[in-house]
């Protein structure tokens, strides 16, 4: 792949040390996420109230121009508008709100996950050092114009792909998304597998990542570009966080870094939720 740059995401939210990630929820989606429920400051009460030291809201954007027509807006005071410059300042106004109003009980971090795609990467560019949020997630969402991680689409994608071809395909797209330098974290990154992957059997998924994986991760390491682990998946059909243990192995292996632990939260009872199994499946990982 031509011209891959180190990862140069903002490092001012960097884990400080290895049990530092156990105490930030780096993956929450307010009520902004048209998917989500809850206002921000009840995430925040909610952190507050598990212990929580650290949050990071990640409002989801997607600049793809082919997916847009199905989801181009954004969620402001319960009203849903077409995503514009003066809403996404209201979010980072509202958070940096909060922020002042928890000094001291709570950090809060405003940031984004976008979905990727390298037909679209410029406009994230564009997005990104227009907006300079604090932290960003980098999440394959899509391929082939196909939505994978979406139940409106969930049975269209596995008509249309099969494993064999689309594992090998899907990792190269995540390759591209570190390469890209934009993003401090690649956000679920066998995200896949919650509902291809159980349409597939995971088995057959395992199989073939084996093959793929460890290829993918010395790229991932050349790149410097960390993955989060995200425990969203312990919550549905799935019972598995992203990367699942076989993959995660893999990618500890070969020394790619977990840089953040999310739960994906987009209701304010899931913040922080199957952090204990991921610091059970971190046990003895030095981070830094």
């Amino acid at each position: 792949m031509d011209n891959k740059q180190p990862h140069k995401g903002d490092k001012r939210h960097k884990m400080k040390n290895k049990n530092d990630i156990f105490e930030c929820d780096c993956h929450v989606h307010p009520d902004y996420s048209i998917d989500a429920r809850g206002r921000a400051e009840e995430f925040v009460k909610e952190a507050i109230r598990k212990g929580i030291k650290r949050i990071c809201f990640t409002t989801h954007i997607d600049l793809d121009p082919i997916l847009s027509v199905y989801d181009p807006y954004i969620r402001v005071r319960g009203r849903l508008y077409r995503l514009a410059d003066e809403y996404i300042i209201a979010y980072k106004n509202e958070l940096i709100n909060l922020k002042k109003i928890y000094e001291g009980r709570i950090e809060v971090i405003w940031g984004f996950e976008f979905s990727y795609g390298l037909h679209f990467e410029q406009k994230i560019r564009d997005f990104v050092e227009k907006f300079r949020p604090e932290f960003t997630i980098g999440s394959i969402h899509a391929l082939d114009g196909i939505e994978i991680t979406s139940s409106r689409f969930k049975d269209l994608a596995r008509r249309i792909f099969e494993a064999n071809s689309f594992i090998p395909k899907y990792y190269d797209m995540i390759v591209s998304l570190a390469a890209s330098g934009i993003f401090d974290v690649v956000g679920h990154i066998d995200g896949y597998k919650k509902y291809l992957g159980l349409h597939w059997g995971i088995s057959r998924c395992e199989e073939l990542e084996a093959e793929f994986l460890p290829q993918i991760a010395a790229e991932l390491k050349a790149l410097s570009m960390p993955i989060e682990l995200n425990t969203a998946g312990l919550r549905r059909e799935l019972k598995s966080t992203y990367p699942s243990g076989m993959a995660l192995k893999i990618l500890l292996e070969h020394g790619v870094r977990v840089a953040t632990v999310g739960s994906d939260a987009h209701s304010p009872e899931q913040v922080g939720e199957g952090f204990d199994i991921a610091e059970e499946l971190l046990k003895g990982v030095i981070y830094d």
